[in-house]
């Protein structure tokens, strides 16, 4: 009604959701498409810590009239947050198998999903990412983890996949993969294709 119209002159928009997409650089292959694996099929609003909002949905971003500074992924994680999970991680994930009747996406198009803390050890709920590609002339499967090499030790560790970060995996090497999406994820994801970050 016109009440409602005269003092709603802005909508708040909260960012939950995380984006993953695939690009590829190199010689004698073909990203065909790709598929998200272990996709949490339910998150949380805008988490609380510490009574107040994780600062780090926008530039611009505005709460009750105070302006925020977006956090790095890094400054998150060395600040303890690792997500925001449903009480008791009452997830189920989805998305934790392929068959030849579902749909890939394609190499140009993102996947949206929720924030997913990652559970060492469980790899029911490692979200990973399962690709398609045609290389020198022979389709394979690949599967890969979001993961990136500690800067120090070079061991590699896992991303939490949090909300309002793009996470990239850039392939930009590649050998013979699997014969099937099957094969694929039930072998040991190829941590050597090192996935980036983007805000």
């Amino acid at each position: 009604n016109g009440t409602v119209a005269k003092y709603l002159t802005k909508v708040p928009l909260v960012r939950n959701f995380s984006k993953i997409k695939v690009t590829e650089a190199c010689d004698h292959f073909e990203l065909l498409g790709f598929y998200v694996l272990n996709v949490p099929n339910r998150g949380t609003v805008a988490p609380f810590i510490n009574g107040s909002f994780v600062k780090y949905y926008n530039e611009n971003a505005q709460f009750n009239g105070a302006s925020f500074t977006p956090k790095t992924y890094a400054t998150l994680n060395t600040e303890g947050y690792t997500g925001t999970m449903p009480d008791n991680d009452e997830r189920i994930n989805k998305h934790t198998e392929f068959t030849e009747s579902m749909q890939l996406l394609g190499p140009t198009d993102s996947y949206y999903l929720y924030e997913s803390t990652y559970i060492n050890g469980n790899k029911d709920k490692t979200v990973s990412v399962l690709l398609k590609g045609n290389y020198d002339g022979t389709e394979y499967w690949y599967r890969v983890d979001l993961v990136k090499p500690d800067a120090e030790t070079g061991v590699i560790e896992y991303f939490d996949v949090l909300r309002n970060f793009a996470y990239t995996i850039n392939i930009t090497h590649v050998t013979a993969g699997k014969g099937s999406a099957k094969d694929a994820i039930e072998q040991p994801a190829g941590n050597n294709i090192l996935s980036s970050l983007d805000i």
